[in-house]
């Protein structure tokens, strides 16, 4: 690749970083930093929950609390600005890693193909330090240097599971190569065993003593967040169209040369393909370990075409037009993710002026709260304990506590649906002030859906939460185009 295409192609991509991760807010963004304030100024991690009030005596683990503690430190002197610019450049660094520095044309495609298929997830988001690491765990496994660089593999594992919970993913990752690599050698390494036991035991080194363990697997086995949170549901409901690339890419290359891929390389490939299509959240770790397999066979291709005359000729205006094409896919999701992006910024997401009444007018009672603001309004709005937020749906026990949940996001979605009267739960928490986004018209296509539902499968209309408060004398005391606030009339009762 020239070098000069190759610098604008990469600062181009760098500034579409910098701009996703500036405009998009994560949800979890504002439960991180102050979970980081707390462990900065108590000088240890919370063992229970601080923020909410449906669930304060869980007993909460914070798998991302380095990462929290770094975050507190480091955002009031960087800014947002600047946490884009370090985010940006740690995306950027993980992509040229992975893909040995784009050297060549078929580099630059699956370089392309892979940012574009992993944008949507990106943004000032802890997931980014995850992908990092499962790019030198992969670099250890299929290096030739595999024998004496696996000794590093320990410390990876002992950042990962002080940073981020994916490091389960990782250890499979692991463990499913050194079982398959056993198989196709049919012996059995002992100094891998040893490796791959120390590496369990790291895992267990964090101030949760293993706690994060009982965590990490509890939201790994939820077979509710796949159903009702949307970064954690199967591939077949979103279109990615690099990801959908990148599998036909590298499942036709990855077919043909199967005999030249060694097994444990095309194990591991499935499993994550698996993965990531049980879950979109997971594609940015399939697309890690699929690069580098598919430069290798696409590698393998190139050596057989020397073979063919004309064949190298031919093959390098195919990927002139391959790098273009995928150049184009990567523009086309970039511009579908900065959209989406857009709409969740401040501004057009979050009920930044909502908060602001709140704070000059007061809450009456407690806050009951849309679960994608829990984590905001902790950040803006501390005094108010919320209802719910990112960290709590596959929080569950079976612990009588009076005025707690053992499930708050079961207790959360009941209210939404009418299937739990809101007025049981509300009179349960004290809950006086309801803050939840306005109704947003509906396109034409949802309202036909939604008719030909009731028809077909008789099914009612859906429960209206703010038409209900209405009738039960909640006053709608505040509205603009994000959020609405409604506030029991008689506020006495519930504080």
């Amino acid at each position: 690749m020239h070098k000069v295409l190759k610098v604008f192609v990469l600062v181009f991509v760098f500034l579409v970083f910098v701009y996703k991760a500036f405009v998009f807010l994560d949800p979890d963004f504002g439960h991180q930093l102050k979970t980081g304030e707390y462990i900065s100024k108590t000088q240890g991690v919370p063992l229970i929950d601080q923020f909410s009030y449906t669930m304060p005596s869980y007993p909460v683990v914070s798998h991302e609390w380095l990462l929290t503690l770094l975050l507190a430190l480091t955002f009031p002197i960087l800014g947002f600005e600047g946490l884009s610019l370090v985010f940006s450049g740690i995306f950027l660094a993980t992509f040229l890693i992975i893909t040995r520095r784009i050297r060549d044309s078929v580099e630059t495609l699956l370089f392309c193909l892979g940012v574009a298929a992993t944008l949507p997830f990106f943004g000032v988001r802890f997931q980014v330090f995850s992908w990092m690491l499962m790019v030198l765990e992969t670099l250890i496994l299929f290096g030739k240097n595999y024998d004496k660089t696996k000794i590093f593999l320990p410390v990876v594992f002992l950042i990962w599971t002080n940073v981020h919970g994916s490091f389960l993913m990782g250890l499979v990752g692991y463990f499913v190569f050194l079982l398959f690599r056993s198989i196709r050698r049919k012996s059995f390494s002992w100094s891998d065993a040893s490796v791959a036991a120390f590496s369990l035991f790291l895992t267990f080194v964090n101030p949760y003593i293993g706690q994060n363990w009982r965590e990490t697997w509890t939201s790994f086995t939820d077979t509710n967040l796949r159903w009702s949170i949307v970064e954690w549901m199967p591939a077949v409901f979103s279109f990615n169209l690099p990801f959908m690339a990148m599998i036909a890419l590298s499942g036709v290359f990855l077919w043909i040369y199967r005999r030249k891929i060694v097994l444990e390389k095309k194990v591991l490939y499935l499993v994550f393909l698996f993965q990531a299509l049980s879950s979109v959240r997971h594609v940015p770790l399939w697309v890690v370990i699929a690069i580098p397999i598919t430069i290798e066979a696409i590698n393998y291709f190139i050596k057989d075409l020397r073979n063919i005359k004309l064949g190298q000729v031919r093959l390098q205006k195919v990927l002139k037009f391959s790098v273009i094409g995928g150049l184009a896919i990567f523009l086309l999701q970039a511009f579908f993710a900065l959209r989406g992006a857009e709409s969740f910024s401040e501004d057009t997401f979050y009920p930044r002026e909502a908060v602001y009444y709140l704070k000059q007018n007061g809450v009456c009672g407690r806050v009951f709260n849309d679960y994608g603001w829990g984590g905001y309004l902790i950040w803006k709005m501390p005094e108010a304990k919320v209802f719910i937020d990112g960290r709590m749906p596959s929080w569950r026990w079976n612990v009588s506590v009076p005025k707690e949940a053992n499930w708050a996001m079961k207790e959360y979605s009941g209210v939404l649906s009418g299937d739990m009267g809101f007025e049981r739960v509300f009179d349960k928490y004290g809950i006086g002030t309801v803050l939840v986004p306005v109704d947003k018209k509906e396109s034409l296509y949802s309202v036909l859906v939604r008719k030909i539902d009731s028809i077909l499968f008789k099914k009612e209309e859906p429960f209206k939460l703010k038409e209900e408060l209405t009738d039960k004398g909640f006053k709608e005391v505040y509205k603009d185009n994000v959020a609405v606030v409604f506030k029991a009339s008689d506020c006495s009762l519930r504080i």
